[in-house]
Formats: C-alpha cells, sequence, structure tokens
C-alpha cells in the first residue's frame, strides 16, 4: 500500500481516538476546532496548533521514503518558529521541517539546517504543502506549495542515525514555546510511503488540491445482519453521530455483514485517492475478533474489502499498522483501477466480522 494515514479532523475530538496513545500531546491551544477549510460539507474541523511542546503522532513500520501533505493557514505576526513535521528512529529525530517567522520552510536533520526556501507559506488563507523525503546519507528532499515546488535538494544527507528510516512521525512541535496568539491553522492531512503501485508520490498536480471528507452513515443499506443495541428502526441508526456514542451500537457474535448509504462527496468531481475506514469498535472477550471494511455496489454487485484487521478490546478507531500486514484504507476498485468521485458516491460502506 501507499496512502497510509489521512485525517479530515472532522469526525472525533480526543486525538487518542485516532493517533497513537502515546504519541498524543494537547492542550487548550492545540487542539480540534472549528478552524477548517471548505469545501468539505457539514463540519468543517482542523487542527488548531499554536503551542510548543504539543504533538500528535503516529508510530509506523520502518519507512524510508515518506510523503506527508496537509493544507495550511498561518497568522502573521508569529515570533516563533515552530517545526511542523518531526521524524523519529527509535526516539532519536531524523529530519524535521519548520515554519520560520517570515512563513518560509526550513529543512533540518536534526539541528542542522539543510536548506530554506525563497517562497513563503502566505497568511491568512489556505495552502497546501506537502513534502517528499528520502532518509539516507544520499537522501533527497523536494517541498510543494499548491502543487508547485518551491525547494528540493539530492544528494543530501536526512539521516542522522545509523538507519535510513523513520518508525514514528510527528504533527506539531515538542519543544517550542507558545504562539498562542498567532496559531497555525492545519487541515486535511495524509501520510503516504512509496512502497506501492498508486499514491507513491505527492498526491496532488499544479493547479489541484486535495480534501480529505468525513461522512458518517445516513441509510440503511442492502445488507442488515449485525444485531441493534439502542433505540432505532435500522442499523445505521446506531452509528451516525458525528463523535462517536457508545450507548447506541450494533453487535455480533457470529459472521456477518452490515452496510450502509452515505452522502455524497461534498466535491462534485475528480479523483478519489483513498477510502479510509474509521470503525469505533470493541470486543467484549478475550477471544480473537476480526473485521473486514467493505464497499458494495448494490447496482453492479461490486465488492471491494480492505484486509481482515483484529479488533481491540477498547473502543478505538482501529489504527492502520498491525504487524506490518492490514490497513483499513481501500486504494483502488475490485477491478485494481483508480477511482473517481462519481464511483465512490455509488457504494454503501459497512463492515464484515470474519
Amino acid at each position: 500500500m501507499s496512502l497510509l494515514f489521512c485525517d479530515s479532523f472532522d469526525h472525533y475530538i480526543d486525538f487518542a481516538q485516532k493517533w497513537d496513545t502515546g504519541e498524543v500531546l494537547n492542550s487548550a491551544t492545540f487542539r480540534i476546532d472549528s478552524v477548517g477549510r471548505a469545501p468539505k460539507g457539514g463540519s468543517s474541523n482542523g487542527l488548531r496548533f499554536g503551542q510548543g511542546n504539543q504533538y500528535i503522532g503516529l508510530n509506523l513500520n520502518d519507512i524510508t521514503t515518506f510523503i506527508v501533505g496537509f493544507a495550511i493557514n498561518p497568522t502573521a505576526g508569529r515570533s516563533i518558529s515552530p517545526a511542523l513535521i518531526q521524524t523519529y528512529d527509535l526516539g532519536t529525530e531524523q529530519v524535521r521541517v519548520r515554519l520560520n517567522t517570515s512563513n518560509q520552510i526550513e529543512v533540518y536533520r536534526l539541528s542542522t539546517l539543510l536548506d530554506t526556501s525563497t517562497a513563503a507559506i502566505a497568511t491568512g488563507e489556505w495552502s497546501y504543502l506537502e513534502m517528499k523525503i528520502t532518509i539516507g546519507n544520499t537522501g533527497s528532499y523536494e517541498v510543494r506549495v499548491n502543487g508547485s515546488a518551491i525547494m528540493s535538494g539530492s544528494p543530501v544527507d536526512t539521516q542522522n542515525t545509523g538507519n535510513n528510516y523513520i518508525d514514528k512521525i510527528h504533527l506539531g512541535d515538542r519543544l517550542v514555546a507558545s504562539f498562542s496568539a498567532q496559531p497555525i491553522f492545519i487541515d486535511d492531512f495524509y501520510l503516504c510511503d512509496d512502497a506501492g503501485t498508486v499514491n507513491n508520490d505527492f498526491l496532488i498536480d499544479l493547479g489541484s488540491t486535495i480534501y480529505v471528507e468525513s461522512r458518517s452513515p445516513n441509510d440503511y443499506g442492502t445488507y442488515e445482519e449485525w444485531s441493534r443495541v439502542g433505540a432505532g428502526d435500522y442499523n445505521f441508526e446506531q452509528l451516525d453521530e458525528v463523535e462517536p456514542d457508545n450507548d447506541d451500537y450494533i453487535l455480533t457474535t457470529a459472521a456477518a455483514l452490515d452496510t450502509y448509504g452515505f452522502p455524497d462527496l461534498n466535491t462534485a468531481s475528480g479523483n478519489v485517492k483513498g477510502i479510509a475506514f474509521n470503525m469505533h469498535e470493541r470486543k467484549q472477550d478475550a477471544g480473537l475478533a476480526r473485521h473486514r471494511g467493505v464497499m458494495y455496489n448494490a447496482t453492479t454487485g461490486e465488492i471491494v474489502q480492505t484486509e481482515m484487521n483484529p479488533v481491540g478490546a477498547g473502543y478505538r478507531y482501529k489504527r492502520l499498522f498491525c504487524g506490518g500486514s492490514c490497513d483499513q484504507i481501500i486504494e483502488v476498485d475490485a477491478s485494481g483501477n483508480p477511482m473517481n468521485v462519481s464511483k465512490v458516491n455509488g457504494f454503501e460502506l459497512g463492515v464484515r466480522r470474519q
């Protein structure tokens, strides 16, 4: 796979539900807030970043080349230069990407400055920032804004440890002081590696952009094989809250499939890079429980499924990395072809217990 993670910041409040436990440190000045970028439909939350020593992080399988993208809207007048991205190998920092007080991008190997962009990120408006970095003594980096390259280097030493990979990435800064009066707003985050045949490079082209849209069920689907706990006539009514509600839920003790209708994407046309399933679920005993995310087209009968994933004992959006062998992202249709908005809008989405 290539698309490893994405976040719209619209379907949860507690970072630990989505990002890795133990890699979350947040406060009143580092939080999800109604600062997101339109058009996404419904809620338009984003990340308010205004405090040092505040970050959210992901534990990764060892990755040599990674691509990160997110929308960014800095406030003018900031006197602090926070890191936007920090990467690690076994707890030791490899590369960081920083936004200086002139809103130029700086690339560091630990504390060694490798490059500073001439171009600056505009304040008071949204831009889309992407970076592709290869860790190595003869590594490379490229940074783009709205699809246009603003800085690059190759070959360049981007490796600070004895290993040419990262196993952790942070969004935010572990070091700097507060800049709460001049926050940086972030939205529509994605992370890729270069291991797959799709989504293995920058996701946007010059003149385009990318949105991460969150959708909750709003209708019943073709399959309703799970049992309902709580009020309502259909299973989707137990699952239609934007923020998960543990009082109403569905359950099954055997193999079963549920599918649901969803609102169309707010974006009218274009390519869809992937569908990420965020299933807030837990198992009730010590036995093995596994599930798949499912996309089903009731007209054509097409079924696309994620790999099989183990279910944990505590409620939480299932993280993507479990021994390096499972994920909850679908990047192509049943024929292996990329998807577009029209095709995705024709699918019911659901969950299969196996």
